[in-house]
């Protein structure tokens, strides 16, 4: 199926361009801001957060009804250590004065992907030329649609029930890249991903001959639970984050089908068509 992105007429857009009014009165918002606590009253009723600007500056926001976290799955559970809202034991060792003990940033779940990756057209394939590469560049620079805009991920993906092809609730899902030969947008990719240099190699090394395609397999259910602890009692240190893929068995073995399943795509007509190829990933073992 096609999935909407974060698109506008061929141009990235966030939620900000796209859904808030620009004379909005009722919104105000801190460039250059981060929260270090949340402030609470002795019913420990959230009263405000201490915010410092330009890491310099320290501010006091008082809430007239509530304080909403919105800093997502890592920032949020941060915030909440630091104002005193976690596990007693961690917020001790820190020397992080307790009001609440919850188990805080004790269910972080996430949605691990596998690649897999197929070489196909090898009679036909070819490389971007240099005429197509600037063509897109100066379609960027003019505010056109560019090849360079368009996001493989959101273009195509699918859904699938690995117990069960045919039943209605899916347990994984696909991504999928399309890249010519030698293709620079893959190189750029690749190096964004965080592979270590084994891994990057060998998929770009796919790419070397033919063109390459990429479907990522994500994990919509995942059974595996991380958590996250706080580095230290300051609001700039980056918490250490322990995800936990795979830890379950469960997970492992949804991977297993789902590879099994597309390992045979190869063996389809419509790929067979396509001269394609299972490419194995150099790992190490």
């Amino acid at each position: 199926i096609d999935i909407l992105g974060t698109q506008d007429g061929g141009r990235r857009i966030t939620t900000a361009h796209s859904h808030l009014p620009k004379d909005r009165k009722n919104l105000h918002v801190v460039r250059y801001a981060h929260v270090k606590h949340v402030n609470f009253d002795e019913n420990l009723r959230a009263t405000g957060v201490t915010f410092v600007i330009n890491g310099t500056t320290k501010h006091v926001a008082k809430a007239k009804k509530e304080v909403v976290l919105s800093a997502g799955s890592i920032g949020t559970p941060q915030i909440l250590m630091l104002s005193g809202v976690g596990p007693k034991k961690h917020l001790k060792q820190l020397g992080i004065p307790v009001l609440l003990d919850l188990p805080v940033g004790q269910n972080l779940k996430d949605h691990a992907s596998l690649p897999v990756v197929f070489q196909i057209d090898k009679s036909v394939a070819r490389k971007p030329t240099d005429e197509e590469l600037v063509d897109a560049m100066f379609n960027l620079l003019m505010g056109r649609y560019s090849k360079l805009l368009h996001h493989e991920a959101t273009a195509l993906t699918g859904f699938i029930n690995t117990t069960s092809l045919h039943g209605p609730n899916p347990d994984i899902q696909t991504t999928n890249f399309f890249s010519l030969m030698q293709s620079p947008e893959l190189k750029g990719y690749v190096a964004a991903t965080g592979f270590n240099d084994r891994v990057a190699k060998s998929i770009l090394a796919a790419n070397e001959f033919t063109n390459t395609y990429i479907t990522y397999l994500l994990h919509l259910k995942p059974f595996s639970v991380g958590h996250l602890e706080l580095s230290s009692a300051n609001y700039l240190d980056k918490p250490k984050i322990y995800p936990g893929y795979m830890s379950d068995d469960r997970d492992v073995k949804t991977y297993i089908r789902a590879l099994n399943i597309y390992s045979k795509l190869p063996e389809t007509e419509a790929f067979k068509k396509r001269e394609t190829a299972l490419h194995k990933i150099d790992l190490e073992a």
